[in-house]
């Protein structure tokens, strides 16, 4: 039996998917692929490999995310909006 993070290797080795269709794939929350992401990142990197991350754009307001070096489900400018706001999610 696979660990998931075997099967998002695998899922990601066939095909350039975001995080958003992993989760529904796999059938969990987007933000927990992010997490495993970091982990997946370090075991493919010793067998010589790399996660790739994709510039997306943000679908609210078309931000592009350039030069993203670290997974998160949390776009930087939404974390400004928020703090601005006084929001604490």
């Amino acid at each position: 039996m696979k660990t998931l993070r075997q099967e998002i290797i695998e899922l990601l080795e066939s095909d350039q998917l975001s995080a958003r269709e992993l989760a529904l794939r796999l059938g969990i929350k987007e933000k927990d692929i992010y997490n495993h992401l970091e982990h997946i990142a370090k075991t493919v990197a010793a067998k010589g490999k790399v996660v790739s991350i994709k510039p997306s754009r943000c679908l609210d307001c078309n931000f592009l995310f350039k030069n993203r070096k670290r997974f998160s489900s949390d776009p930087p400018h939404e974390s400004m909006r928020r703090l601005k706001k006084g929001d604490k999610n």
